[in-house]
């Protein structure tokens, strides 16, 4: 953000990718570290920032109901 990009830029943060705990957290670069402080992740990050992500992270928030924020997928 102090270099030029917006607060509302989307985010998406995927915690333990393709592990069966696997965690997708979908927010803005202004809220994507309190919501990972939120989960607490127990394994690696990975942390994709974007205007291409905004539909990803729309369509996740509605997968989730009770936290929008938050989604678990089963990997196989």
């Amino acid at each position: 953000m102090a270099h030029g990009l917006p607060a509302d830029t989307p985010a998406i943060a995927v915690v333990c990718a393709t592990r069966p705990e696997q965690q997708v957290v979908c927010a803005t670069i202004a809220d994507i570290a309190a919501r990972l402080a939120c989960v607490a992740p127990a394994g690696p990050v990975l942390i994709m920032i974007g205007q291409a992500l905004a539909q990803c992270a729309e369509r996740g928030a509605q997968q989730v109901g009770e936290n929008p924020a938050v989604t678990q997928r089963q990997v196989s």
